[in-house]
């Protein structure tokens, strides 16, 4: 069996790495999301973690069907929270919250420490104060959201279920419990590639500074590219991984993808941002279309464009039937 282990972030990304691997004859290396890998790792070990094959993940629908329905347990304290018609909203963000949280490896009693310690704090000063007040709030209202984690993790305790933020979190539990099934590994795995290394998030490195003792890891990414910091995406994570390992790194500043124009737009919005890593980013192909930035009045106005745009590429370009993407912030 192969001592390579390649990780990325999406089931997409893990099925095109294995078809470009086996087209260079490479076919018994290890390939899977962090997801999937931990997951495996969780089963093969049901002694140690608990967890087997049969043990279902909660899904997002179903984390909001239980919040709605647990409301009245949570004991809310209506002067920091209160639901009103706003409960699936509310819950949502509180689940994307406690996500957040684990990725950052907190537990519940982690926040409410952190709860406690600055609310003495803030008894210690003029109440009167208007930062006060705001602090005081804040971790108020905090308080209200870490009685939902406390209880959704008891839930899943007591019914056996895990979220997909555990199969990273509890694997990363797992290893640094038990140095057996870590050694295991570290020998099973002896080279590590890591693609989309941008995306990753805190819990995701614990795994590889975990696995990766050997520092026999590559690690491909681009921070320009971060765009999943709203699955708690770990910006530092480019410093923290040369902090860790003493390693080398190699600029691939072709873009194969884009033209010129495309190239040169993106070179003169990303070199203006501060604490950026500087990069020579070239296209060598056609130089291409200018770029058009249009700014409507209204969100109405902008649809309209949109509409009649795609419209006159269809209308112009009828025999090729062609194909039109268009990508909007969610």
């Amino acid at each position: 069996q192969s001592s390579i282990l390649c990780l990325t972030f999406t089931n997409k990304a893990a099925g095109e790495m294995k078809q470009r691997l086996e087209k260079h004859g490479i076919i018994d290396a290890k390939i899977n999301t962090f997801h999937a890998f931990s997951k495996e790792i969780l089963e093969e070990n049901f002694m140690e973690s608990g967890l087997g094959r049969d043990t279902k993940i909660l899904k997002k629908s179903s984390q909001t069907v239980w919040c709605i329905r647990n409301t009245d347990k949570f004991n809310f304290d209506s002067n920091y929270l209160e639901l009103g018609h706003n409960q699936v909203r509310i819950y949502s963000a509180i689940l994307e919250a406690i996500s957040n949280f684990k990725e950052e490896m907190i537990s519940p009693d982690g926040v409410q420490q952190h709860i406690d310690e600055n609310l003495k704090i803030l008894e210690s000063r003029d109440p009167e104060e208007d930062e006060v007040k705001e602090q005081t709030k804040f971790f108020k209202k905090l308080n209200e959201f870490n009685k939902v984690y406390y209880a959704y993790q008891a839930h899943l305790k007591e019914k056996q279920l895990i979220d997909f933020d555990d199969m990273i979190t509890k694997t990363v539990e797992l290893l640094k419990k038990d140095p057996v099934i870590l050694s295991n590994y570290q020998k099973k795995f002896q080279y590590i590639l890591v693609d989309e290394f941008q995306d990753n998030n805190f819990s995701q490195l614990e795994i590889l500074k975990l696995l990766g003792k050997h520092g026999n890891i590559t690690a491909v990414g681009d921070d320009d590219q971060c765009i999943m910091k709203f699955q708690g995406a770990y910006s530092g994570i480019f410093d923290d991984f040369k902090s860790s390992y003493t390693c080398d790194t190699v600029e691939l500043s072709q873009n194969y993808r884009s033209n010129q124009n495309i190239v040169k737009l993106a070179n003169q919005l990303l070199d203006p941002i501060s604490k950026r890593v500087k990069k020579s980013l070239f296209s060598a192909q056609e130089e291409g279309e200018l770029i058009k930035v249009i700014r409507t009045a209204t969100d109405n106005g902008e649809v309209e464009f949109t509409v009649n745009t795609i419209q006159k590429i269809i209308g112009k370009h009828q025999e090729e039937r062609p194909k039109v993407r268009n990508l909007q912030r969610p």
